[in-house]
């Protein structure tokens, strides 16, 4: 007699997103030595520096390459990389 095997799918989930910050990086300026960066979030346009804080969220530095951010309710952190069309 011949065995048969069965063969078992298993639903797999959906690979999960990873978490996003809600932020387009628009631009930013440096001026006395400090960088501004210009944030958009659902219409609002947020002129942060270090340390700054909006929609939950806070500046945690500013390079030539990137901003860093810390989600305030669980400290997550995110970087925004800045596009070589914009270093300077």
């Amino acid at each position: 007699m011949k065995k048969h095997r069965h063969r078992r799918w298993v639903h797999a989930e959906p690979a999960s997103s990873p978490p996003t910050h809600p932020f387009v990086f628009i631009g930013r300026m440096k001026e006395q030595g400090r960088w501004t960066v210009f944030l958009s979030n659902n219409g609002w346009v947020h002129a942060l520096r270090h340390g700054e804080q909006a929609d939950g969220f806070r500046i945690e530095s500013i390079s030539a390459t990137e901003v860093r951010l810390a989600q305030l309710a669980n400290q997550m952190k995110f970087v925004i990389r800045i596009d070589d069309e914009m270093k300077d």
